[in-house]
């Protein structure tokens, strides 16, 4: 996934299943507080932790038959945060402005911004910015740059954990077929709980060609992980790219690799056991 690197509130792009039901924001017409403040942007004030930031294009339908490409977790909330806040910034007309706090990844500082809030939106100095696409007392999504970036927002602490497939997937697998033939030399995939990169946690492939062995360092991460068919992401070192995940035990894993911005058509078949 690419690093986001966001600069003040003008935020520069560099390029992200954790799935909620998309319910989308009921905000109606907004009603106005004894402070002033209407009842939609009292319903967003609070310190909200950026959890996973996704990066979707449509140019990868064909092969998910969704338009998540990448994802990120995040860890540190003192960067990764949406602090919105009810103390008056200043006033454009009618329009009160509040302080606020935004900062979209893990390294950089956050930023002073003042927001205000529109009809399913939150506005940062008087202009939509974040369409709100899920709304509850505790959590929030919002899209952003038209949908192209989704953010997904608690006001929980606590680190985002592993889905249920990759916590599956956690350990050492050894390669028992290759498009249904053994493999010359053994083949070992060890995956571990620990985020590793922008495209995921951190795994090893260990080679041995019967004099020596090379392990390789790579990331995965599992988009997906309720549906029938979830599908498996690995980079770095010559990874599979991605993979269904057709077959998943405690002792026999089945990644059938795709070329999904092309079609969702198997191009090879791994199979694993431990």
């Amino acid at each position: 996934m690419k690093k986001l690197t966001f600069l003040a509130v003008a935020l520069i792009v560099i390029a992200t299943s954790c799935k909620k039901d998309e319910k989308s924001p009921t905000p109606g017409t907004p009603g106005v507080t004894a402070s002033g403040m209407t009842a939609w942007e009292t319903s967003l004030v609070g310190q909200w932790k950026l959890k996973r930031t996704e990066l979707r294009s449509n140019a990868f339908i064909f092969g998910y038959f969704d338009s998540t490409m990448f994802y990120t977790n995040h860890y540190n909330y003192n960067s990764s945060q949406l602090e919105l806040g009810t103390t008056t910034w200043g006033a454009t007309g009618v329009s009160p402005y509040y302080s606020g706090i935004m900062g979209l990844n893990d390294s950089d500082f956050p930023g002073a911004i003042p927001w205000s809030g529109g009809i399913g939106t939150i506005n940062i100095s008087g202009a939509p910015y974040f369409k709100v696409h899920y709304l509850t007392p505790d959590s929030m999504v919002l899209d952003l740059f038209g949908g192209q970036q989704r953010l997904f927002y608690n006001k929980l602490t606590a680190a985002p954990t592993l889905n249920a497939i990759e916590s599956q997937l956690i350990g050492t697998w050894t390669l028992v077929s290759f498009d249904g033939s053994a493999p010359t030399n053994p083949h070992f995939k060890t995956f571990y709980n620990m985020w590793y990169c922008d495209d995921g946690y951190l795994s090893r492939d260990s080679i041995d060609n019967g004099t020596s062995s090379s392990v390789f360092i790579k990331s995965w991460e599992v988009l997906f992980p309720s549906r029938t068919t979830p599908i498996f992401h690995e980079a770095l070192g010559g990874g599979l790219g991605y993979a269904k995940i057709t077959n998943l035990t405690a002792t026999s894993l089945t990644l059938e690799q795709i070329y999904p911005s092309i079609s969702s058509a198997t191009i090879s078949t791994y199979i694993y056991s431990r």
